[in-house]
């Protein structure tokens, strides 16, 4: 193993100017994805099913970006497509025991500045001339969803009164899905759970997701039914997505497809690259969670759109670090 003062030297040697931030997420983590053939785009089985699972679970913030198509819109209509892309994710990856959707909640103490200053950027919506009295019986001081009210993407943050009203119409859709007029259950009725946690619940949408899952597997394993093979489809393109499906949970079978394109990456066939890379051809499972988490540490070392690291570095010294634990 590398000691820090070895790790220290060997960033120095390797190291290439610092990466300035491209986009949001850990640098270097998908390129490293995709290079080891884990992104490919999925297709569609007899049934329509692009992927069947056992959890379906959605970053909804996520969802709702990659609706947009411009930097203004209409909320009305993006409110509609928001409803839509759930339906057409829920059909194409059909969760046979939970639906889980996420917006995110409380403002982590590192993005406050950043929101603070989407605020300030903020405009009066136009498009709607009632007064807040005149919508004395909703919470919002319009009304997002049945009118067209021009909003910006900026305006996609945590507690907005547009994402409060995405929130609302996401509420109405699911339980039309899941109950009759009469208020019974309807015949068409899913037979999976389904959780929708809101802005009002602290924590970011992954962190969120990562709660979920530990909370499952601690129910699992009080009733003895954990294996670690419950399959988890993971909507979203958040580079903590893929944090948490190599390092925080107790599962092996994750996919992560993106919102924008249904595009996949299989965080599973990672599992398997790694397992089969050792002199002996197959790594045991006891050792696979501490590679898993040494991955993990490692490339957090190159630094996200929050700090700067020591970039695309953080691979190079990964290949290091594996080598030496094979």
């Amino acid at each position: 193993m590398l000691s820090l003062a070895q790790a220290s030297r060997t960033c120095r040697r390797l190291s290439s100017p610092l990466i300035s931030p491209r986009n949001m997420g850990t640098y270097g983590l998908w390129n490293y994805l995709n290079k080891h053939g884990l992104c490919k785009q999925t297709s569609r089985n007899r049934e329509g099913h692009f992927m069947k699972t056992n959890h379906l679970l959605l970053d909804m913030n996520a969802v709702i970006h990659a609706t947009l198509r411009e930097s203004k819109f209409s909320s009305d209509s993006v409110i509609r497509d928001v409803v839509e892309a759930v339906r057409k994710l829920v059909l194409g990856f059909p969760p046979s025991d939970t639906l889980v959707l996420v917006f995110d909640g409380a403002t982590p103490v590192a993005k406050i500045r950043t929101q603070k200053e989407r605020r300030s950027a903020f405009q009066v919506p136009m498009g709607d001339s009632e007064t807040t009295s005149a919508l004395e019986g909703l919470k919002y001081n319009h009304d997002y969803a049945r009118r067209a009210i021009l909003l910006d993407r900026a305006e996609i943050i945590t507690g907005s009164e547009f994402l409060l009203a995405c929130e609302d119409a996401l509420r109405e859709a699911l339980i039309s899905q899941l109950g009759s007029a009469d208020g019974g259950a309807s015949d068409n009725a899913p037979r999976y759970s389904t959780v929708l946690s809101g802005c009002d619940e602290a924590g970011e949408g992954e962190l969120k997701i990562a709660s979920f899952i530990r909370r499952l597997w601690i129910r699992q394993r009080r009733t003895g039914t954990y294996t670690g093979d419950d399959a988890f489809v993971l909507v979203g393109n958040d580079s903590d997505l893929a944090l948490v499906a190599i390092a925080g949970t107790p599962y092996r079978n994750y996919s992560i497809i993106s919102p924008n394109d249904y595009s996949m990456t299989a965080i599973a066939e990672l599992f398997e690259h790694w397992r089969k890379s050792v002199p002996t051809g197959t790594m045991t499972e006891e050792f696979l969670p501490s590679y898993r988490i040494d991955f993990v540490f490692i490339l957090l070392l190159g630094g996200c759109d929050l700090f700067e690291g020591i970039g695309d570095t953080s691979v190079l010294l990964w290949r290091l670090v594996s080598a030496t634990l094979r």
